[in-house]
């Protein structure tokens, strides 16, 4: 069973949009309109529509795991801050999740802040992935959305006191690779015992290589001897 992050009513994910509006879209605001609209909400047709439509939601349930477990610097101005790679998928309360498409959820593809655990979103996408947790998805309970808009916007003493994710749960999240490191070693493992078994097959095998027989003689294991085994060899090598 996953982890499950509780929440006492009053903590929110934080979605951070600076990188968005502030970094990648900053030439190109039209662009991040068109990816709004794009995600076929009704009613949206604009970034602003969409954080708007997030701030006035509830995040019924929300599934979130790390990339990796590997952190990686968030800012070039300042070396200090460091970010996990996320995902994050949510299912919003009835009267706002019956906007989307049927069926389909909210994703987004987020650098977890480790100075102040906000998202930083980099890509928003819909996913008909059912709101149930995939074993490497950590669930956080029902929670209030609290958006950014503008990097610094929010001290970072304020955001850890509202946010849901704090220090030691974000410990407990879930990591996607993990689960693929895990099964490519199972797979490796499994791969070395087959070869161990072929090469101990063909040591097996080997002395009757080329070996011409007229019948075969079973013989229990509890009878058998070495030099039974010399013997057999000698006697179709001969033949």
């Amino acid at each position: 069973m996953s982890n499950i992050i509780q929440n006492n009513g009053v903590k929110e994910i934080i979605l951070d949009f600076s990188f968005l509006q502030n970094v990648q879209f900053k030439d190109n605001p039209v662009t991040l309109d068109q990816i709004a609209e794009e995600l076929g909400i009704k009613g949206i047709t604009t970034c602003l529509d969409f954080q708007n439509f997030l701030r006035n939601s509830l995040a019924k349930k929300s599934f979130i795991c790390l990339l990796d477990d590997k952190t990686k610097q968030l800012s070039r101005k300042d070396k200090s801050r460091t970010s996990y790679n996320g995902i994050l998928r949510m299912e919003l309360d009835f009267k706002n999740q019956s906007l989307l498409d049927n069926g389909t959820y909210l994703g987004f593809y987020v650098n977890i802040d480790t100075r102040n655990l906000s998202l930083i979103i980099s890509s928003i996408f819909v996913t008909k992935l059912k709101p149930i947790s995939q074993e490497f998805e950590t669930m956080i309970q029902e929670s209030q959305i609290f958006i950014i808009r503008n990097q610094g916007q929010i001290k970072d003493e304020e955001l850890i006191r509202r946010n849901v994710l704090n220090s030691s749960n974000i410990l407990e999240i879930g990591k996607l690779l993990s689960t693929f490191e895990e099964e490519k070693e199972r797979w490796l493992n499994y791969l070395d015992f087959c070869d161990d078994l072929l090469k101990l097959e063909r040591k097996k095998s080997l002395p009757y290589l080329g070996v011409k027989y007229l019948k075969i003689i079973k013989i229990d294991k509890i009878h058998f001897k070495k030099e039974l085994f010399k013997y057999k060899c000698r006697t179709f090598i001969k033949k």
